[in-house]
């Protein structure tokens, strides 16, 4: 099976978002639950489009309280067995969490958490030049990341946020962690 990197991600998602996004996307965008139900049907979609394997990939919706997972059956001979505990299989977890302000607690919950890629999706008032993304995740990646529970092998992170509603004429921005250093991904059109 193919690894699902930060950029492969990146690059599905911002290039899925921007075909699915259409006029009333600002109605959607303004409440939190018609945007949060938006998100995870397109990162449900998207989990198709990773989908190696049919008989070896499954997506799931709040398994285990996160968002959306994407997770591999381990026989595809034991597929009933296995899919009581497709969550032991994880590939991609997903955190989508509307509240700029809260999203690291979305970051602890995917620390604990072995698998391929993690990803939260959330927002940022980028009106606010004192607070730029990248500080936000490092400050929050040395707070947290510091405790051995929290450090996975080969840990992998995709971090994806969206302009606040009082800064719409920016577009979504991601970053990569690799359990090291955080670097910015190359800009992508989404909503403009």
């Amino acid at each position: 099976m193919d690894t699902i990197t930060p950029e492969k991600f990146w690059s599905t998602f911002s290039d899925g978002l921007h075909k699915k996004i259409h006029n009333d996307w600002k109605d959607k965008y303004q409440s939190a639950t018609k945007w949060t139900r938006y998100i995870t049907k397109i990162l449900i979609q998207l989990g198709k489009h990773f989908h190696f394997d049919p008989e070896k990939w499954e997506i799931s919706k709040e398994y285990y309280r996160v968002d959306v997972g994407y997770y591999k059956v381990s026989n595809p001979l034991e597929a009933t067995y296995w899919k009581k505990l497709k969550a032991w299989d994880f590939i991609v977890a997903i955190e989508h969490e509307n509240n700029p302000d809260t999203w690291y607690e979305e970051f602890v919950k995917l620390a604990h958490l072995n698998c391929q890629l993690k990803v939260i999706i959330s927002y940022h008032d980028f009106s606010n030049i004192q607070s730029p993304v990248k500080n936000k995740i490092n400050e929050v990646i040395e707070k947290i990341y510091q405790f051995q529970a929290c450090k996975q092998i080969n840990d992998s992170w995709l971090f994806i946020f969206g302009p606040t509603l009082n800064c719409l004429d920016r577009d979504f921005e991601a970053y990569k962690f690799d359990g090291k250093s955080v670097r910015k991904l190359p800009n992508k059109s989404i909503l403009h």
